[in-house]
């Protein structure tokens, strides 16, 4: 027992000693961030419900005119965007502090961890739309939950995430592109600006 609260009380000392008060907040803030991160695209997987609407004409087959069902499809669809564009925001934003803290920010690196941290909010996906595991579980139940993620690992699994993560980088992409693309518009606006003042105050003949 003394040895345990010895190795214990080291292993705390020595965790202390590798990150200063301000970063250790930042890590745990980040792990609180990471285990809730996965809720905002799992509502993706919610758009499945759409199935249950059955907006067809069984005789025609073709699709009614039923505001109803219009309503449960915007409220639906709304939701499941909005989720995943703020997720997709906040992810780039904790990336970014994260990196700052350690000093290791380049436009690499940033792409290379929210990269890895879409794999893990994919794998989120899939225990939470699968094996109904939510993070609560991890406090009130440690030892099943840990067993049931140790199980879960199969090919069937591993392209659900692949299709996943393919969806959530393809929402980051078009978001980064977009900025890109406006930083670049921009950067030239003083430039044009300046062109046409020029223009302006030019004598014509």
């Amino acid at each position: 027992m003394t040895e345990y609260l010895f190795s214990i009380h080291s292993s705390r000392n020595w965790f202390s000693h590798q990150l200063p008060p301000k970063q250790f907040l930042v890590f745990l803030l980040f792990l609180i961030w990471l285990l809730f991160f996965p809720n905002a695209p799992y509502e993706l997987t919610d758009l499945f419900h759409l199935a249950m609407l059955d907006p067809y004409n069984s005789l025609t087959k073709l699709m009614v005119f039923n505001l109803h069902l219009w309503l449960k499809f915007t409220n639906l669809l709304m939701g499941a965007l909005a989720c995943a564009l703020i997720g997709t925001i906040s992810l780039e934003y904790v990336a970014d502090q994260v990196l700052w803290h350690l000093k290791r920010w380049s436009r690499l690196n940033q792409v290379v961890l929210i990269n890895i941290l879409l794999v893990l909010s994919a794998i989120g996906i899939y225990i939470g739309r699968f094996l109904r595991l939510h993070t609560i579980y991890l406090i009130l139940d440690p030892k099943w939950a840990i067993q049931q993620l140790i199980n879960m690992w199969n090919w069937r699994m591993l392209v659900f995430v692949a299709f996943m993560y393919a969806l959530q980088l393809l929402i980051w992409g078009c978001m980064f592109i977009n900025r890109f693309e406006f930083q670049q518009l921009e950067s030239q606006t003083p430039t044009i600006k300046s062109d046409r003042s020029a223009t302006a105050d030019s004598p014509h003949d």
